[in-house]
């Protein structure tokens, strides 16, 4: 009896520590699953998500601004270069959370033909190193004046040149060889389109810069705007 009862005893425990070590494997899968869908997770922290019509940056528990562009725009070009650091502080400081849309319309008013859906995929590329900063960056520097190209010009830019422009800001050579390569050309298309229709929803027509928070277009137009937002 006393060589039975141990037996079982012991039977019951090894279960007991199985189920032990099963439950704590399944806890620490969750907990990584979690970790690797949202960095930062329980921080606030500031994430990058690829959205269907562009990319969202930002805490989640910020107010999300609207932001359309188009990378030939010659209005985005000033637009960006004067806002873009506001708004990318605000992002850092959590004021705001923003989504970025990219149009491709003047495709057609490119020397390639291209240009636009080229220079989205081109973000995309960036995108993938979920880096939020190095996103901004590269999305910013797109419409400097002395690499935005202009409509209806002999030349714009390279698929080599918008991969300089990566390395530039330490992107990973995974990134240069996405945008040589014109992969995500075609899904850059399809995020133009549904950002089109997005702005369409919004403001009736399309017209770009613009900033909407929630279906309320904002004036960009004075300082300190980011403050008024509410």
């Amino acid at each position: 009896m006393p060589i039975a009862f141990i037996s079982r005893v012991r039977g019951r425990s090894r279960l007991w520590i199985r189920a032990a070590v099963i439950i704590e494997a399944v806890a620490a899968g969750v907990a990584l699953w979690a970790v690797g869908l949202f960095p930062g997770l329980g921080a606030n922290a500031i994430r990058l998500v690829e959205l269907k019509d562009g990319v969202y940056i930002g805490s989640r528990r910020a107010a999300a601004i609207d932001v359309f562009d188009e990378p030939l725009c010659s209005s985005c070009g000033p637009f960006v270069q004067s806002k873009g650091p506001d708004i990318e502080r605000a992002v850092n400081d959590k004021k705001i959370a923003v989504r970025y849309h990219l149009l491709n319309f003047f495709d057609e008013e490119s020397a390639s033909g291209d240009y636009s859906s080229r220079a989205i995929a081109a973000t995309l590329c960036v995108a993938e190193t979920n880096d939020p900063n190095r996103y901004q960056a590269f999305y910013n520097r797109l419409f400097a004046g002395d690499f935005q190209p202009k409509k209806n010009a002999h030349a714009d830019r390279t698929n080599a040149e918008l991969a300089h422009l990566a390395q530039t800001l330490k992107a990973p050579p995974s990134v240069s060889n996405c945008i040589t390569s014109g992969q995500r050309v075609p899904h850059a298309k399809e995020e133009a389109s549904h950002a089109e229709g997005t702005l369409q929803r919004l403001l009736g027509i399309v017209s770009v810069p613009q900033v909407f928070l929630g279906p309320r277009e904002v004036d960009w137009s004075n300082t300190g705007w980011i403050d008024k937002l509410s």
